[in-house]
């Protein structure tokens, strides 16, 4: 998985709220090894601050960020768009429209996200990515690509990369278009619709 840009207007009042936990978090543990009267080794040091802020954004990271009160508050406003994901392509290639049929499967967290297209004779992953607001209000998914053929594929087809520019019309929807560089040079527009969330 590779980092993407998402827009969030409370990151920063995300960040006290977890340095706050974690400073609570140090006394509260603090608070216990000494009313339980242990002795740690001279080698064992008990957690930091640091380290509760670390575990708490780590949690944050994987699972908290889809939960409704991050939704609410801000703190993550991109959608989830984890899971696998049936595409259909139709592309422009010598002026002939050709349909392709392909299988995504997107993998995210609030910080990582990750994009791996399945098609018939190549593969595609996603190298970096920003969901953002479109002029529309609907978020939107764009990434860049590598894609690389099979083995087996046609003698003319070649590695190359792309960027698909995708707009989430509803929560299992994503419609746009790609178009891909060099050694391929090919556009079209792209579905993909969620069958595994």
């Amino acid at each position: 998985m590779h980092p993407y840009i998402a827009e969030s207007r409370s990151h920063a009042t995300l960040y006290i709220v977890l340095a706050v936990l974690a400073v609570a978090s140090t006394w509260l543990f603090q608070q216990l090894v000494a009313l339980l009267r242990v002795t740690t080794p001279w080698w064992a040091e008990t957690p930091s601050a640091l380290a509760f802020f670390g575990l708490y954004w780590k949690g944050f990271d994987l699972y908290a960020w889809r939960w409704r009160i991050s939704r609410w508050s801000g703190w993550a406003e991109a959608p989830d768009l984890r899971g696998t994901w049936r595409a259909t392509a139709e592309t422009q290639y010598n002026s002939q429209p050709r349909p392709a049929e392909g299988r995504a499967q997107i993998t995210q967290t609030s910080s990582h996200l990750s994009v791996v297209m399945r098609w018939g004779q190549s593969r595609s992953y996603s190298v970096a990515g920003v969901i953002q607001q479109g002029r529309g209000g609907e978020p939107e998914l764009i990434y860049q690509y590598v894609n690389e053929p099979d083995p087996n594929a046609l003698p003319t087809m070649q590695i190359h990369r792309g960027t698909a520019w995708l707009e989430l019309i509803s929560p299992n929807q994503l419609v746009g278009e790609y178009f891909s560089g060099r050694g391929r040079q090919q556009s079209g527009k792209l579905l993909m619709e969620r069958v595994i969330g």
